[in-house]
């Protein structure tokens, strides 16, 4: 364990001791709601930013999608900021995602009662029927998940952090000036992520 450094007890000593095997380094901690680690003198801060989608069936993924994916990945690369992603395509219970659309309905109409010339609300209720109508029909709703990774290393855990949270906000700006907005993973979520993120045959440590 990092010197100092208090582990939260929903983490279990086994998954660290399976992250540190996973990526070579000697240690591996979760401090101030981000994971760091130590290799040689070098300490490490990782972050993690993902973009969640719902597609309506898997027709609705095209080549173009993942075209324009790979160049906004070069983009981001002329900002400095050293990035890798990862693509997850997964189906998602029809049952849940009807139950969230349902629920979303009602207070998207509740509110369109009191406000009745809100295009963009008539618009979004549009998107949800549709989706549900098509859901009914029988198609297999998939999810799409990106995730960006972010690593920065630095003499001390604490310059580490500092200099991630300047690399997030500028990864964050550029996104959002694409019209792509992500959620950051903190704690426990960003520990999964680097144990998803990273096969056991990689070192994110260099």
């Amino acid at each position: 364990m990092l010197k100092g450094f208090k582990f939260r007890g929903i983490i279990k000593d086994a998954l660290l001791n399976t992250t540190k095997k996973l990526l070579g380094v000697e240690e591996l901690s979760i401090y101030k709601d981000f994971v760091v680690g130590k290799l040689g003198t070098k300490y490490y801060a990782h972050g993690f930013l993902v973009l969640k989608e719902v597609l309506k069936s898997s027709d609705d993924l095209t080549p173009s999608d993942i075209i324009n994916l790979s160049k906004l990945y070069l983009r981001l690369l002329n900002i400095g900021v050293p990035i890798a992603y990862k693509v997850y395509i997964q189906p998602v219970s029809k049952e849940r995602l009807l139950k969230d659309i349902d629920r979303s309905l009602q207070e998207k109409l509740i509110v369109l009662e009191h406000d009745p010339s809100n295009a963009r609300l008539r618009t979004e209720i549009a998107k949800l029927e549709k989706l549900k109508k098509k859901l009914l029909e029988g198609f297999q709703p998939y999810e799409i998940k990106v995730i960006f990774s972010i690593t920065t290393s630095a003499e001390t855990v604490d310059e580490a952090i500092s200099e991630l949270k300047v690399k997030i906000k500028s990864l964050k700006s550029v996104l959002q000036s694409s019209g792509i907005y992500v959620e950051e993973l903190r704690g426990q979520q960003a520990l999964s992520a680097l144990i998803s993120f990273f096969r056991p045959t990689s070192r994110c440590y260099t």
